[in-house]
């Protein structure tokens, strides 16, 4: 019996933990460094960080109403359930996250994305929720390098307690 329990712990198809996030507002932050001769009050460039936060809105892979699901199926990572909006067709994948560690790594339709875990305090509730950010900033970088973008971070509030 000793043998046969031993087997079933090594199935690496069960599920032992879940975690749901289900995302409540997606929000970006942008920093640039403005040109010499143009700044608004802020000291920042508005036309490119208009531009860059609603782009990367655009192509946040979750909107207001969705979630991931992760299935555990190993004590680091498992199967990632996508559904970009509360109605929509899941996606799934796959996901890694290591014990007590404060990022997580999303893979999915060709991509692989890491998450920053972070905190926010919910106004109504008074609860630390979850927050998972992206750092976008190299992509964006790369795509205006001559725009003086310092930094780009995608948020995706989610409604998961700490």
């Amino acid at each position: 019996m000793l043998a046969f329990a031993a087997v079933g712990c090594s199935d690496d198809s069960d599920v032992f933990y879940t975690a749901r996030y289900d995302v409540v507002r997606v929000a970006v932050e942008v920093a640039a460094q403005p040109p010499a001769d143009r700044e608004d009050a802020e000291g920042q460039q508005p036309e490119i960080v208009a531009l860059v936060s609603e782009d990367a809105l655009a192509k946040a892979p979750v909107r207001s109403g969705g979630s991931y699901l992760l299935e555990y199926t190993r004590y680091d990572g498992g199967t990632l359930t996508i559904r970009a909006a509360a109605e929509a067709d899941p996606v799934v994948g796959e996901f890694d996250k290591q014990p007590g560690a404060s990022a997580l790594t999303f893979r999915y339709d060709g991509t692989e994305t890491e998450y920053a875990i972070e905190s926010y305090t919910d106004e109504d509730s008074g609860l630390d929720c979850v927050m998972l950010a992206t750092d976008l900033t190299a992509y964006y970088q790369a795509l205006y390098p001559d725009d003086g973008i310092v930094e780009v971070k995608r948020l995706e509030i989610t409604s998961m307690p700490e």
